[in-house]
């Protein structure tokens, strides 16, 4: 396994989706993360795909969240939070979420194989404060 941070990122949003192809015990969100060119080289380098999108031709990086994510803070404490991984607990469905507009935070990836097999997980998010991460509410339909 390895391990890195990286600065500057943004979460752009999450997802609950899952991809029956791949089988999960907890079945987690995916982060959608928009950064820096610099970051952007680095993510690369490591492995990850950047994307771009049709629409504002943004670039971007899918990722999918650890069961258990962690955020820490800059004295050092930190605390779990599967409600930002886990698409559901106790049967309940969980929010997606997103980075407040303009903020960025530093996030830790680990790189792993399995059955021959790498993957990428987002393990740990260092923030400021707890309100950087803002819950994304359904919207409503009829309104």
């Amino acid at each position: 396994m390895e391990n890195k941070v990286f600065k500057n990122v943004a979460i752009s949003t999450t997802s609950n989706n899952v991809d029956g192809q791949f089988k999960q015990e907890v079945n987690t969100k995916t982060a959608y993360l928009t950064t820096d060119e610099q970051t952007a080289k680095e993510l690369e380098a490591f492995g990850l795909q950047k994307y771009t999108s049709k629409d504002d031709n943004e670039d971007f990086f899918i990722l999918k969240i650890a069961n258990k994510l962690r955020l820490y803070y800059p004295d050092g404490h930190n605390e779990l939070r599967q409600d930002l991984s886990n698409v559901e607990i106790d049967g309940t469905e969980t929010l997606n979420f997103k980075t407040k507009d303009d903020s960025t935070i530093s996030i830790n990836i680990v790189k792993g194989e399995n059955m021959g097999n790498v993957f990428y997980r987002l393990q740990a998010i260092l923030v400021e404060n707890a309100t950087i991460i803002e819950p994304i509410e359904p919207e409503n339909p009829f309104e």
